[in-house]
């Protein structure tokens, strides 16, 4: 079986996001951590989530600290999403240091997104970390797709090579879709005209088969098309 380690790359990862702070001031602390992007995973890379840790709490929650008694002292968190391991460690390290500019943005009280939309204030901050912000926005994502310059390429070339040596595994995205429960059915008369009916008034006016639906217009009675008879009958009890 393939090394599947996971504690190594995040080992690189705090490791990277320490280099990161050391050459920024404003890069804030943070819980690096590889986990699943959820319902987002296919389009999300990363993220940078304010004051979701509390530090140095023991056998007690958060929320039994109301700031008087004892002051919660919060940390920030930088996930790197698992479903897209498989990208080149380059890439990866750059969404680290795409992360890396919301922090300096936090640090500052600088509001850099509104949404999913990154502003022209987050631009200006990928500058000072060695990011190049796109020629101009995405009408959804605004600035976001900011690519690595190759000198900072080269500054961080150890942290990179120690990324793309730790990468081993990716999660998969899960494509299933949920079956929808179908609750009604099409009927139609000769003169295609066509009523939606659920399943209760299909029993109530004589089945699937014998609907005692008359059209006033063809006077033919209204009859479930063959496809959705089939379909009701195995959705049967």
């Amino acid at each position: 079986m393939t090394d599947a380690k996971m504690s190594d790359l995040i080992a690189v990862l705090e490791a990277t996001w320490k280099r990161i702070q050391s050459l920024n001031a404003d890069v804030p602390e943070a819980v690096v951590l590889v986990g699943s992007g959820g319902r987002r995973a296919s389009t999300l890379y990363g993220h940078f989530a304010r004051d979701v840790w509390a530090h140095g709490l023991k056998e007690s929650k958060p929320e039994d600290h109301d700031g008087k008694e004892k002051k919660v002292e919060c940390v920030h968190e930088v996930l790197i999403t698992a479903e897209h391991l498989y990208r080149p460690a380059e890439e990866i390290f750059t969404t680290l240091l795409h992360e890396s500019v919301h922090g300096i943005a936090t640090s500052r009280e600088i509001k850099d997104c509104s949404g999913n939309r990154h502003n022209k204030k987050f631009a200006a901050l990928c500058e000072e970390v060695g990011l190049v912000p796109p020629e101009k926005p995405d009408p959804k994502i605004g600035w976001s797709a900011a690519t690595l310059d190759p000198q900072t390429a080269e500054l961080y070339a150890p942290e990179i090579e120690a990324i793309r040596e730790a990468l081993s595994v990716v999660r998969l995205i899960n494509v299933k879709k949920k079956e929808t429960k179908k609750t009604t059915w099409i009927a139609s008369c000769r003169c295609e005209r066509k009523l939606r009916l659920p399943k209760k008034t299909i029993d109530a006016v004589g089945g699937p088969k014998e609907l005692l639906i008359e059209c006033k217009k063809c006077e033919a009675p209204f009859a479930i098309e063959e496809d959705d008879l089939v379909d009701f009958q195995e959705r049967m009890p």
